[in-house]
């Protein structure tokens, strides 16, 4: 990992990212997020740069994604 990352081939920062935007995508939450991150080893100092669990678009993010799966209600 150590020669990945001075490689430049491996960054906490990008794989957070995208990991976070794909579970929000299949509808996770943010403690499930930071859960799972934390499981990968990610530091938690970058998991808070990338998740705000007071965030009020977790709620809309969500109810979009229980829409595209089950329907307008």
């Amino acid at each position: 990992m150590a020669q990945l990352k001075t490689a430049g081939l491996q960054c906490d920062s990008r794989f957070t990212e995208s990991f976070v935007h794909h579970r929000i995508s299949r509808g996770y939450g943010p403690r499930r997020i930071i859960d799972e991150l934390r499981q990968k080893g990610v530091n938690d100092e970058v998991v808070q740069e990338y998740i705000d669990e007071s965030d009020p678009h977790w709620l809309q993010d969500l109810q979009k994604v229980r829409d595209r799966k089950f329907g307008d209600r």
